[in-house]
């Protein structure tokens, strides 16, 4: 049976077990909860039972009952409540789920910050560039810079649980950008590019001379700002100069 095979399960047996002793369904809807939150991958080995229980108590007195049972899972295609079979799934959050769960989060987990971290840093890992190579080490860097400075739900918002970090503001574009040019070599990168394109050996040195590292940090801050016309343009002047 899949992992989600299993959590769905796991769930449907936790509730049927709670009702048959009598338990409430706020606590029977937390216990299900805080079961989601340990089963799932991102949180599988951060997050203590105590913690996810506290999780979940937390977002059943934020939502109420009825909106916490279908926290991390999909309306029905009917317009109807989501079923509770349906697999635990951070990316389906709404607006107030993020908001709920990421607060509680904030208060009920210890460490959060490193949690944070890990998430950004696996998310790095997980979708490799073949042109643009980060490490372990260099992901870990950017992860502990971004969750320094922008929050679990803010992330979780942005796209941390599965999306592609869309919407970042500019201040936030600027921490990601200043991230990444501080723990990536990424000057070394982007001039084997060029000599892999065929550049010859005194071109390449020129551009090195020529370009900045703020213009290296600015071509980042750019990107994820999806400013591609501004980004395309960072090295202008020191190409001219070369070429």
């Amino acid at each position: 049976m899949s992992r989600r095979g299993r959590l769905a399960v796991t769930t449907v047996l936790v509730l049927a077990l709670a009702s048959c002793g009598g338990e409430s369904e706020d606590t029977s809807v937390a216990r299900a909860l805080a079961t989601d939150l340990r089963s799932d991958d991102a949180f599988a080995d951060d997050i203590t039972a105590d913690e996810a229980r506290c999780v979940g108590d937390d977002l059943v007195a934020t939502l109420g009952v009825d909106d916490a049972r279908s926290v991390g899972r999909t309306e029905a295609a009917d317009g109807s409540d989501a079923d509770a079979e349906e697999p635990f799934e951070l990316n389906t959050l709404d607006d107030d789920e993020v908001d709920a769960i990421g607060a509680a989060m904030e208060q009920c987990v210890d460490g959060l910050e490193t949690i944070v971290a890990d998430l950004v840093a696996d998310g790095i890992l997980d979708s490799p560039d073949d042109d643009f190579p980060v490490d372990d080490d260099e992901a870990q860097c950017v992860g502990v810079a971004v969750a320094d400075d922008i929050g679990f739900s803010r992330l979780l918002t942005l796209g941390l649980a599965g999306g592609d970090l869309d919407g970042l503001t500019e201040d936030e574009a600027e921490t990601f950008g200043a991230s990444f040019s501080d723990c990536v070599d990424v000057r070394s990168i982007l001039l084997d590019q060029v000599a892999d394109s065929g550049a010859e050996p005194d071109v390449v040195a020129c551009l090195d001379d020529q370009i900045s590292d703020d213009a290296i940090e600015m071509l980042f801050v750019d990107t994820f700002a999806g400013d591609t016309a501004s980004a395309e343009g960072a090295f202008a002047e020191a190409i001219d100069a070369c070429a």
